[in-house]
């Protein structure tokens, strides 16, 4: 499905170094997820096996968001903003063609890569933040939710992987473009980052931050009030993980304040773990299983207090 003149589509695209073009990449992106996930392909060959049902539209819809035609339609952008697009599997599952003979189809997602650090600095760098709206606005804010989720759990801290270089390398100057624009408020975890990086300590951090141990404990969330949900297996599992993550960080001597403040966190878990589990009323848990809880608590109290 080509053709040699431009679709009001790749018109709207190819803008160059506009907000404009980047917020359509965005959306397309996200067209792209909702439409090659497991859960939608599954729901299409429901369709596709009732043929009132199906509708040759969204076959369409899939060469159109394919990934050769997703960069042709925005390659303007992506090299004006020196990003590029990976494609990254998400999950599987096994169908049968219509003889019956299985296949496995696979979901996928959209990465958008840092490619070229200096490029999208200098992107930034022509916007106008007089001439920004609250769309474009949205925009910068979901890049930069897009480099912190990388930064955080999509690249490899322990490696010298060229994408995290670059995005690295780079990340003063784009911090100091938000500012500029306005969007400083996008980019607070991203200047965290940058700060334990120059301090030598953002492998701890980002261990210590997985964990909320990173920052003073709150009763809300699942994560450190395990034992609202859990089995006692699990709730053992996951405070031998705290205890393992807290000698680790406390190996390098420049992540002394990340392991002051996860080991306080922890401790503070505990404790508010042992008092709502003393709270159970007995006809809710059987007291049997309220002692399992307690002694695998306060045995965790008793590791902690060697810290």
């Amino acid at each position: 499905m080509s053709s040699t003149a431009p679709s009001q589509r790749e018109k709207e695209n190819n803008q160059g170094s506009t907000p404009q073009g980047l917020t359509r990449l965005l959306e397309e992106l996200h067209e792209y997820d909702d439409y090659y996930n497991v859960g939608a392909i599954m729901g299409r060959i429901i369709k596709k096996s009732i043929p009132e049902r199906f509708n040759e539209s969204d076959e369409s819809k899939g060469e159109e968001l394919s990934v050769e035609n997703l960069r042709r339609r925005n390659i303007e952008i992506l090299d004006d903003a020196g990003l590029e697009l990976q494609p990254v599997a998400t999950g599987a599952l096994t169908t049968a063609d219509q003889e019956g003979i299985p296949e496995k189809k696979r979901g996928s997602t959209m990465r958008l890569n840092l490619q070229d650090g200096k490029k999208f600095v200098s992107y930034l760098g022509r916007l106008n933040p007089d001439m920004m709206n609250d769309n474009d606005r949205g925009t910068l804010e979901e890049m930069a939710n897009i480099l912190t989720v990388q930064l955080k759990g999509q690249y490899n801290l322990e490696s010298a992987d060229d994408r995290l270089l670059e995005l690295m390398g780079n990340l003063d100057e784009i911090i100091q473009e938000y500012k500029r624009l306005g969007a400083g408020d996008c980019v607070v975890d991203l200047e965290k980052i940058l700060e334990k990086a120059r301090e030598g300590a953002l492998r701890e951090y980002m261990m210590a931050e997985k964990l909320n141990l990173h920052k003073p404990f709150r009763k809300e969330g699942f994560i450190l009030n395990w034992q609202q949900d859990i089995t006692p297996g699990g709730l053992e599992e996951k405070w031998n993980n705290v205890l393992d993550t807290l000698h680790q960080i406390n190996q390098n001597p420049k992540a002394k304040d990340i392991y002051a403040q996860a080991v306080s966190t922890a401790k503070e878990a505990v404790s508010n773990a042992i008092a709502e589990v003393l709270a159970w009323k007995k006809d809710y848990y059987l007291s049997t299983s309220n002692e399992v809880y307690l002694g695998i608590l306060r045995a965790v109290e008793n590791k902690l207090s060697e810290f």
